[in-house]
């Protein structure tokens, strides 16, 4: 079989498995709902932002970036997920196209401590990712918990998985693969500072070391100010930074971008 026959395979497996799931997180999400007692109505929330730059000083760079989070639940429990698309470019040649988009479901919100399950994939031509897919289990607490100041601090266990387009030299583990596999803990900080009914500033980051080798480790953080405009319109500045450091020889181990756009939500 040819390799790329084999890494046809190889993603038809890894998206039934993600597809198996996302349905089991969607079976326990309509159990949560219709066995356990409501403590209040279902509430839906979302946040579409839609950001980017133009600059024409030689090299016609061109990058646009949208996010958008759905979150449905009640106090007893909720279903986040999260899609962030990207797509830029440096003259006329493709630099980035690359979806990510992660789903966590938790239990009991309004209790200081809550369990969470996580489930995502992503595909990244800036970094030569086919398919990549995580999924994994874990726990969260709420630090800060007021109307104008939230902060939340989680950790879970992850299995990750990861198709390159191209070989890659792992100097790490000495050899040279076009898959990646790896068990690893992720500590994430998440919150928000609102000022007044002002401007209000909103975070979510955190790293990814192996649990084998504590030199291969990811990280991302995205960072943003909010400025209202209009109800539920605000103009966003954000900062969105990613680092891997098992990489194709072509890709770049950091990747770092600050852009400007609108962000348009209903929620907190």
């Amino acid at each position: 079989m040819n390799l790329k026959a084999t890494r046809l395979k190889r993603k038809c497996y890894d998206i039934q498995f993600l597809v198996g799931i996302f349905f089991l997180l969607d079976v326990c999400s309509l159990n949560a709902q219709n066995t356990t007692v409501a403590r209040d109505s279902l509430i839906w929330t979302y946040d579409i932002t839609a950001s980017g730059f133009i600059s024409d000083d030689g090299n016609q760079r061109v990058l646009f970036n949208n996010l958008g989070v759905f979150t449905v639940g009640n106090s007893a429990w909720s279903d986040r997920v999260v899609m962030n698309y990207q797509v830029g470019k440096v003259r006329r040649k493709i630099k980035e196209n690359d979806f990510f988009t992660y789903n966590i479901f938790r239990l009991n919100l309004t209790d200081k401590y809550f369990p969470l399950a996580i489930v995502g994939f992503e595909l990244s031509n800036t970094r030569a990712i086919n398919f990549r897919w995580f999924a994994g289990i874990g726990g969260g607490i709420h630090l800060i918990d007021k109307e104008n100041l939230k902060l939340e601090f989680t950790t879970t266990i992850i299995h990750q998985r990861t198709n390159y387009d191209l070989v890659f030299d792992d100097s790490i583990n000495g050899m040279a693969e076009d898959t990646e596999s790896a068990w690893r803990i992720t500590p994430r900080l998440f919150g928000l500072i609102q000022l007044s009914k002002g401007p209000r500033f909103e975070y979510e980051c955190w790293i990814q070391p192996s649990l084998e080798k504590l030199d291969d480790y990811n990280a991302y953080g995205n960072f943003a100010l909010l400025v209202p405009v209009i109800e539920k319109l605000f103009v966003r500045l954000g900062w969105i930074m990613t680092y891997e450091s098992i990489v194709t020889t072509s890709s770049p181990e950091f990747d770092s971008i600050i852009n400007i756009g609108f962000t348009f939500k209903n929620g907190k």
